[in-house]
């Protein structure tokens, strides 16, 4: 993803360009892609998503809500549910596949710099520039806990898949 708005897919094995992707209209930040590697989820300073279809190379929908820069965009393991940050303060929670917005998670009083659902669909962790870490209970929409302790801006985070009892910040 670039700042020409554009996404480029590449192959590894001829080191060619194999396509562009063309439909932001600003900067794209973030990228991530399907289980099955079908739709391709990008997220851009236009505060927009797209969904795209990888092998037609288009556009399938637009997913907007966000008042700021989205810079962020995961879906969640199991799939059902695809989940954006942006320069608004807020984490969103779509449901996957009807795109409509669920909820809006927005206790972080600054700009949100990650959010990822751990491995067992129970927990979403975000960290920001309010120097704090966010344990969110995933499927009740619910703030769990505020992580405190850092001095300045926490910009990532990481859980090991096997042991999600630890947060690395």
């Amino acid at each position: 993803c670039s700042e020409d708005h554009t996404i480029k897919v590449w192959n590894i094995e001829t080191m060619k360009e194999e396509k562009t992707l063309y439909g932001h209209t600003s900067s794209v930040y973030d990228l991530s892609l399907s289980r099955d590697s079908k739709f391709l989820y990008s997220c851009s300073a236009d505060h927009s998503m797209r969904v795209w279809h990888v092998d037609m190379g288009r556009v399938e929908r637009i997913i907007e809500g966000h008042k700021n820069e989205v810079v962020g965009v995961r879906v969640s393991p199991d799939q059902k549910t695809i989940f954006s940050i942006s320069k608004d303060h807020t984490v969103r929670k779509w449901v996957n596949e009807i795109f409509e917005e669920e909820i809006i998670l927005e206790n972080h009083s600054d700009l949100v710099n990650r959010a990822v659902v751990d491995f067992s669909n129970k927990y979403l962790i975000s960290c920001s520039m309010d120097e704090t870490v966010k344990i969110w209970d995933f499927e009740k929409n619910t703030e769990l806990r505020t992580l405190r302790g850092h001095k300045g801006p926490v910009n990532c985070f990481f859980f090991n898949d096997t042991a999600t009892t630890e947060i690395y910040t």
